[in-house]
């Protein structure tokens, strides 16, 4: 049996993440430690990198009754542990790295189009919070 589309997608982006390293020209080691699932454990103890489908809804342009196309929403979550010197700066930096990914490096996902940024929230971090966070949202769309 295939996988289910936005499942395929998923795993595709998360192959894609885990090309960001210092070594292929990045800003930071982001693709070394890239999931599909959320821990079991809340708090890192290295920075590490979350990707996940958040909703999935009828495509936009779908005018055909009735439509099959589908959108897919998600987040790719950066976390850093606020005991580093420059956690800051790392999630700025995987912000930048990301973005780059998304938007100059043309990744085909499986049936589908290109995932495409969206935007990006830095998560408030109030004194004693034990990281500090970023939340890239994506979307893409396929046919059914």
């Amino acid at each position: 049996m295939a996988d289910a589309p936005s499942k395929a997608i998923l795993e595709a982006l998360a192959a894609a993440l885990r090309t960001i390293t210092v070594a292929n020209g990045y800003r930071t080691d982001l693709g070394l430690n890239v999931r599909t699932e959320r821990s079991e454990t809340g708090l890192p103890a290295a920075p590490r990198c979350t990707v996940a489908v958040t909703g999935k809804v009828k495509a936009p342009n779908g005018q055909q009754r009735p439509s099959k196309g589908r959108g897919i929403r998600g987040v790719i979550e950066f976390e850093v542990p606020a005991s580093y010197a420059d956690a800051a700066a790392q999630v700025l930096a995987a912000d930048e790295d990301i973005d780059r990914l998304l938007t100059d490096v043309y990744t085909q996902m499986p049936d589908a189009l290109p995932v495409e940024y969206d935007e990006t929230i830095f998560l408030d971090r109030p004194e004693g919070f034990p990281v500090i966070a970023a939340e890239v949202h994506w979307s893409t769309g396929y046919r059914r």
